[in-house]
């Protein structure tokens, strides 16, 4: 969403569904990892050809350019949020400390009156519940 302020634009993002964000990041490291290894590895596999290479090896070293510059752009452009998002949550779930499904146990939350779902996310009905659990993680 674009909102126009004086002279300036600024992006203002807003979330409707639970994980957008985490999604978003997936999405853009395939978009831009994908493309930027597809080009990488056809400059390679074409540089490789117009040498005189033979068709397999030339190939082969199309697609490692491409597989590997795949994986790193991707990485750098949203992967590796992707990765530590999801071993967050593995950890916090095996120490006890937190659901798996994090959805389902902040939906019910709500339908509990203790969260109330504004967009993509929740916030605290009662502020001295909010009040009480920010004393306890500071703890």
């Amino acid at each position: 969403m674009l909102l126009a302020t004086g002279s300036s634009t600024e992006v203002i993002e807003t979330k409707t569904i639970p994980n957008q964000g985490i999604r978003r990041s997936a999405l853009h490291a395939l978009v831009i990892g994908g493309l930027s290894g597809l080009l990488a590895g056809g400059i390679a596999w074409g540089a490789q050809a117009l040498m005189g290479t033979d068709q397999h090896t030339s190939l082969t070293y199309g697609i490692s350019i491409m597989l590997g510059l795949m994986a790193m752009v991707g990485l750098v452009y949203g992967g590796l949020a992707c990765i530590e998002h999801a071993v967050l949550r593995v950890l916090l779930w095996q120490s006890g400390v937190a659901p798996l499904r994090y959805r389902v146990f902040l939906d019910d939350c709500d339908e509990r009156i203790l969260l109330h779902r504004v967009g993509g996310g929740w916030i605290f009905v009662h502020r001295l519940l909010m009040e009480y659990f920010a004393a306890q993680g500071a703890e």
